[in-house]
């Protein structure tokens, strides 16, 4: 059993099971190195892949060419609820937006950025303090435009809040 991150290995220890492998790096390119470390012990064994359906086909790509015999399975999807862009316009245009807003993943920040023309992001999104968990969602907020205010080291959502909290206090004290 392999898992991006802690967390996840965490909801598995719920349920019984020991993740075998959790890299370092909490994102898709950790679970690559630490399965190219493996070397040829991976070709021929056969894996499946449990993933969001909207997930990023690098890991599946990357274990094939390792020889890997992969299955891939989306057991989930992220859908945006019907009333989102109506909510999001009248938070964001009407009522003059948040302090922040915190994304946990690239699929997040597309669903969020959709909900705008392009003359709404420019207006009111622009100067917006946007918190990312690590570095795959924060391109996917500057590939939209955004700037991206605090990115969280190590990948996870407890040193995400850490990383805002510690922004913030530097940014009182410079004022």
């Amino acid at each position: 059993i392999a898992c991006v991150g802690e967390a996840t290995a965490s909801v598995l220890r719920n349920y019984g099971l020991e993740a075998d492998l959790v890299p370092k790096d909490y994102k898709q390119e950790g679970l690559v190195q630490a399965f190219r470390r493996m070397g040829k012990q991976l070709e021929g064994k056969r894996v499946l892949l449990a993933r969001a359906k909207e997930g990023r086909e690098l890991l599946q790509n990357e274990l094939k060419k390792l020889k890997a015999q992969v299955t891939s399975w989306s057991l989930y999807e992220t859908r945006v609820p019907r009333a989102a862009k109506q909510s999001l316009q009248k938070l964001f245009i009407k009522e003059g937006g948040v302090d922040w807003i915190v994304f946990a993943s690239s699929s997040s920040v597309d669903h969020f950025y959709e909900a705008f023309t392009p003359d709404q992001r420019k207006k009111h999104l622009k100067e917006m303090n946007i918190s990312v968990v690590g570095p795959v969602t924060g391109e996917s907020v500057r590939n939209w435009g955004g700037r991206v205010t605090v990115e969280a080291h190590p990948h996870t959502l407890a040193a995400l809040v850490e990383a805002m909290v510690r922004w913030s206090k530097k940014r009182k004290n410079e004022s």
